[in-house]
């Protein structure tokens, strides 16, 4: 049964790297593909870490090092097409492939650090400053060079920066009187 489980989840991941790579390829990125993949590898790592902080209690280098390996195979599932999704963003957005590089290792050294400084203080603090990093550098950057080419990506990037501030207005006094209330109880 266990290993019925196992093909599925093999399964699942090669289909998801399957489609990665021919997202990768229609976008004519082929020669930035291994980049691209150690970021969707090192996204799943911290996913898999977050997984084995919260779900395990007594964490011994085994059952993290175990944990990470299963769940992070799990992660793969998400990242491949997260990483994927954005990999036409990028040819759209930079000029030349060695800027694609430059904003890609930007990211694996983030990710990188969060990794190796999460599991070594075994702080989900420091995995998810990991993950907000990856986040604005895949997203945020992106968009800024996007925004320094077009100016009517300026106008829509203000309305849209309109609608973060007025989310985060509201979602900010929100979540910490939850908090506060979870606290107490």
């Amino acid at each position: 049964m266990s290993s019925s489980k196992n093909e599925g989840l093999g399964s699942s991941i090669k289909r998801a790297h399957d489609s990665f790579n021919k997202t990768l390829k229609d976008a004519g990125l082929e020669d930035v593909n291994e980049l691209f993949s150690i970021n969707a590898l090192l996204l799943a790592i911290i996913l898999g870490a977050l997984f084995v902080f919260y779900s395990l209690s007594p964490i011994t280098p085994l059952s993290l090092g175990l944990g990470i390996l299963i769940f992070g195979l799990i992660g793969l599932v998400i990242s491949f097409p997260l990483v994927g999704f954005v990999a036409p963003i990028y040819k759209k957005t930079f000029n030349t492939n060695a800027e694609i590089k430059a904003a890609l290792g930007y990211q694996i050294l983030a990710l990188f650090l969060a990794i190796v400084l999460g599991i070594l203080f075994q702080s989900t603090v420091i995995l998810y400053a990991g993950l907000l990093a990856f986040a604005i550098l895949i997203i945020v950057y992106p968009a800024l060079q996007a925004i320094n080419t077009n100016t009517k990506v300026v106008k829509d990037f203000n309305k849209t920066l309109k609608y973060m501030d007025l989310f985060l207005s509201i979602a900010i006094p929100i979540l910490s009187s939850l908090l506060h209330i979870a606290h107490l109880l």
